[in-house]
Order: C-alpha cells, then structure tokens, then sequence
C-alpha cells in the first residue's frame, strides 16, 4: 500500500499528526495547576486543530483504500486475462488518478 505516493502522503500525513497530538498531550501533563488554568483556552484550540485534522485523514482513509483496491483488482485481473484487456471502469479509475497534474497536491493539508 506504501507504494503508491499518493497513499504515501496521507499516511505519512496522520503519521505526522498523531506524533503532535502525542506530543501535545505529553506536555500538558507536565504543566503545573496554574500553567494549565491560565492556558486552557490557547490549549483547547490547538486540541480543536489536531482532532480536525485527524478527522480529515481518517475521511480520506476509504478513498485512499478504494484507489489500492483498484489497483490490486486491475493486477489481478491483467494476470487473469493475458490478452492485456481491461475493464472499461477500471481504465476510467486508473486514468483519472493518473492524468492529474500532481497527485500529491490533492491530498495535502
């Protein structure tokens, strides 16, 4: 699944999230009382950010595994049928993912 760049970057995307999440919540915990009371509402907000953005990837997460299963069903396929035909939809799938300009750009947050 990792090689294919487009999965690659969304992936690596939630990867880079929750390391900052982790992060985040780490460093509250070693805040004290009064740090914390003080500082509630900007650490609400940054909490807010991540949680949006975790959201975001895992709403990607079903398109990111329909893309590898079509993948993996026009390999299949192509070994099925050695005549190198392919199902129209399938063509129309793997074209329309093909033909944009920078796949990464699409995905990125």
């Amino acid at each position: 699944m990792m090689r294919f760049p487009v999965i690659r970057a969304v992936l690596g995307g939630l990867q880079d999230t929750l390391r900052q999440v982790h992060e985040l919540v780490t460093s509250s915990q070693k805040r004290n009382i009064m740090y914390s009371f003080c500082m509630a509402g900007n650490q609400a907000q940054k909490f807010r950010d991540v949680r949006d953005r975790i959201k975001l990837y895992l709403e990607l997460y079903p398109m990111i595994s329909h893309i590898h299963i079509t993948y993996l069903s026009c390999g299949l396929y192509s070994r099925l049928d050695p005549s190198g035909n392919q199902p129209q939809a399938l063509e129309e799938v793997l074209e329309s993912f093909a033909s944009h300009p920078n796949p990464d750009s699409t995905y990125s947050v």
